[in-house]
């Protein structure tokens, strides 16, 4: 596999094989990307790649592109959020369908709403579920 051919998978939502067995999955990035500029760990290293899952790193792995076996690339996972009806105060309010994790409304555009995406499986979600 060529740079080239990795980084038009830039952005896209991909799963990875690496050369021990790894398989990784989620959006990939290049170190150096603005959006990672506070983290030294993903803007410093010259030509290294991870995944990301919602808003975390995928299990924590900087590689190179000498370390892919393989790279397919998937179809973003569509999902939504179900709302728990009987809830305890201080539990969260909502669950997602595709991996189950529970979530609560966060702050956004000065409203509360639940994210576009499920910060553990990346899962997109519906628009009419996303928000009260």
């Amino acid at each position: 596999m060529t740079r080239y051919e990795l980084e038009r998978h830039l952005g896209k939502y991909v799963e990875i094989v690496l050369f021990d067995g790894t398989v990784i999955e989620g959006i990939l990035h290049k170190t150096g990307e603005k959006a990672f500029e506070n983290d030294a760990n993903l803007s410093i290293p010259k030509l290294r790649y991870f995944c990301t899952c919602g808003d975390k790193v995928v299990s924590n792995c900087v590689f190179r592109l000498s370390h892919i076996k393989k790279i397919s690339r998937i179809k973003i996972k569509l999902s939504k959020w179900v709302k728990k009806k009987d809830r305890k105060v201080g539990e969260a309010e909502a669950y997602c369908l595709t991996c189950g994790r529970e979530v609560v409304y966060q702050v956004i555009n000065n409203r509360y709403q639940f994210e576009n995406y499920c910060p553990h499986c990346g899962a997109r979600m519906e628009n009419e579920e996303n928000n009260d």
